[in-house]
């Protein structure tokens, strides 16, 4: 799950072509199904099955009550790195948060990407990340 946002406010958001990284993303890794919060003016439905829209995380977290999902957070904000999730279970959400950050929900795990800095990175190139990381499990 991941957000699209009005490009002034995220780089990689905003247009048509931004989407154009997560479903390459889908396609390349393996990624079963992509969801999106869209914080947008843009109808970005594609009417695939394999692409949900949403207008808040929590619509998003109410339909997937019953999956695993875990939160993809800055490292600031938590301890636990992604190489703590050995095997995701089939239905597991990594959540992607919006490019000004988010603090952690309750009830989900929060989880970051091992980096040198404290700098944060895009969505999509951490996605990239989880994505190949579990593309075998």
């Amino acid at each position: 799950m991941f957000h699209f946002d009005e490009w002034s406010r995220d780089v990689w958001s905003g247009r048509a072509i931004d989407l154009d990284c997560w479903f390459k993303l889908r396609t390349l890794w393996g990624v079963k199904k992509l969801a999106c919060v869209n914080r947008t003016e843009m109808d970005i439905r594609t009417g695939r099955e394999d692409f949900e829209v949403f207008d808040t995380v929590e619509d998003f977290m109410e339909a997937h009550r019953h999956d695993q999902m875990i939160q993809m957070q800055h490292p600031s904000k938590t301890v636990t790195t992604i190489d703590a999730i050995k095997s995701p279970q089939t239905d597991t959400w990594f959540m992607f948060g919006p490019a000004e950050g988010w603090d952690n929900i309750a009830g989900l795990w929060p989880v970051a990407v091992n980096q040198r800095t404290l700098d944060s990175h895009h969505a999509p190139f951490i996605a990239a990340i989880v994505a190949h990381k579990y593309r075998n499990s």
